[in-house]
């Protein structure tokens, strides 16, 4: 998605409301399969954006953290947050990636019903594939559950392919 197109999503969707995102992911391949590129379309509820400080679950680890007298290690990571036509800084939506490119951010919505990411496809050098073509395609790594579930996660702009529409 181009970068004129996600501001202009970004700049008409309510804050804080829970909004469809369509985005794809390269699936690394396997050795003998180097030439296909596998992609994954997914469709996915979420915020743009993520304020950690609004987070309940960085509220419940920093008081958890001052009650034992820890002091935790902060990130000191810097973003470059992009700006708007008007100057206007795009915080806590868009960020220059550290390899170049644009990032949009995104908070999983873990409290509704309709949270589930669902896979809409897969495909092998842009043919739609199954999910078990797609696995021999591709490093079983990729396959792994993650453990626990994550608050929030960064999507190069150029792997979006849609932002509200449902």
């Amino acid at each position: 998605m181009k970068l004129e197109t996600v501001i202009k999503k970004i700049q008409t969707t309510k804050k804080g409301a829970y909004t469809p995102v369509v985005y794809q992911t390269t699936i690394p391949s396997n050795k003998e399969y180097k030439d296909v590129l596998v992609t994954k379309i997914t469709r996915a509820i979420v915020r743009l954006g993520c304020k950690y400080d609004n987070l309940a679950a960085v509220k419940l680890a920093r008081a958890a953290a001052l009650s034992l007298g820890e002091t935790k290690k902060v990130s000191t990571r810097s973003y470059n947050w992009i700006l708007d036509s008007k100057g206007n800084s795009l915080f806590p939506y868009l960020y220059q990636g550290s390899k170049g490119g644009v990032n949009i951010r995104f908070t999983v919505a873990h409290n509704v019903h309709y949270t589930a990411s669902k896979v809409v496809g897969y495909y092998a050098n842009g043919i739609e594939i199954t999910k078990e073509q797609a696995m021999l395609y591709t490093r079983p790594s990729a396959w792994e559950v993650r453990k626990g579930a994550f608050d929030v996660f960064d999507k190069h702009i150029e792997d979006i392919i849609s932002i509200g529409d449902k």
